[in-house]
């Protein structure tokens, strides 16, 4: 794994103007803006002991391409995308493969881009393919339930969520980092960016968001160190991570050489949000720092047996992750020590 590359959904990272949260407050700094001035101080190593539940893919295996968005379907299984065969995987609780979806192409039952993706209410899978402009929704048993126009002027779809109410929450490149848009695929809203957030470029926000719970969710930069929640529309919070990682120049198309990633994904279990960091550190890509996400406050971080591209913690405490070099390797991990 190359650690300094970027993440697959977000080819770029992020930069921001001065603004104030309900905490600490943002500052320029040399013409560059570190989101916050500081980090949250030193890790605390909360556990470090594994066991491997199961594997799925790696060396001779022939199905996966890539893989990523790892979504845990609830029941201790886990869908999750392949971007470079177009399809949606669901796999059970033992890692066996319950069935495949998609394919290229812009028909019925095709996909152009798998990329956003999330749980539905139902428990299917909802994925947004901004090259077909639509909306697909795929039951549990990987039947097709809809392809669904999308029908909002704000070009590329990064990220989504699905609020309980049953809005969208979908991050985008447009000139609003956040729209709302409902089950028709028409844009209803647009998210209350925080001072300034909404001035900065496509490349300067690169980030992801996950749901918490109710119609709150959380915004987390890529290449910088911030992350924020939400109500619905209106931001609530902002903490910093607690490595501070410096921002892309504001005149940046494409990360420069000696980028520092920060927050690869995120992931929530109950109120706590769940990071899984590059930043300087020796253990760069097999951290997963946790934090507060009513107050913001750092608590711990989790050490991974193994470098990750990207990580999910389920709802009984397992941690999914995707690790490889050559080959792509899902995998589901338990912790012997304190954990979730």
């Amino acid at each position: 794994m190359r650690a300094a590359a970027l993440g697959p959904r977000h080819l770029f990272g992020v930069a921001v103007a001065a603004f104030a949260l309900h905490g600490p407050v943002l500052q320029t700094v040399h013409g560059q803006v570190p989101i916050f001035a500081e980090g949250q101080g030193e890790r605390q190593l909360a556990g470090y002991q594994w066991d491997t539940l199961w594997t799925f893919g790696g060396p001779g295996d022939t199905l996966l391409a890539s893989a990523h968005s790892l979504v845990p379907d609830g029941r201790g299984g886990l869908f999750f995308a392949d971007a470079k065969s177009f399809k949606v995987h669901h796999l059970d609780s033992d890692g066996h493969l319950l069935w495949s979806w998609g394919r290229e192409g812009g028909g019925p039952g095709e996909v152009r881009v798998a990329m956003a993706m999330t749980l539905d209410r139902d428990g299917g899978v909802l994925l947004v393919d901004p090259g077909n402009l639509r909306i697909v929704r795929i039951d549990r048993d990987g039947r097709l339930v809809a392809e669904v126009p999308l029908r909002i002027d704000a070009g590329w779809v990064f990220d989504v969520v699905v609020l309980s109410s049953g809005t969208y929450v979908m991050q985008t490149s447009g000139s609003d980092p956040w729209v709302l848009v409902d089950s028709t695929g028409m844009q209803i809203g647009v998210a209350d960016a925080p001072q300034g957030l909404a001035d900065f470029t496509v490349p300067q926000r690169a980030g992801s968001i996950v749901k918490w719970k109710d119609e709150q969710w959380a915004f987390g930069f890529e290449t910088a160190n911030g992350w924020f929640t939400f109500d619905r529309e209106v931001s609530a919070l902002g903490s910093p991570y607690v490595e501070h990682t410096d921002v892309l120049p504001a005149n940046a198309t494409q990360p420069p050489p000696g980028t520092v990633p920060s927050g690869y994904s995120l992931s929530v279990r109950g109120d706590t949000l769940a990071v899984l960091f590059m930043g300087r550190t020796r253990a760069r890509s097999r951290l997963i720092d946790r934090y507060d996400m009513h107050s913001g406050s750092y608590l711990d971080s989790l050490i991974l047996p193994m470098a990750a591209k990207a990580a999910s913690v389920g709802p009984q405490g397992q941690v999914f992750v995707v690790t490889y070099d050559e080959f792509p390797t899902v995998m589901a991990l338990a912790s012997r020590t304190p954990s979730f």
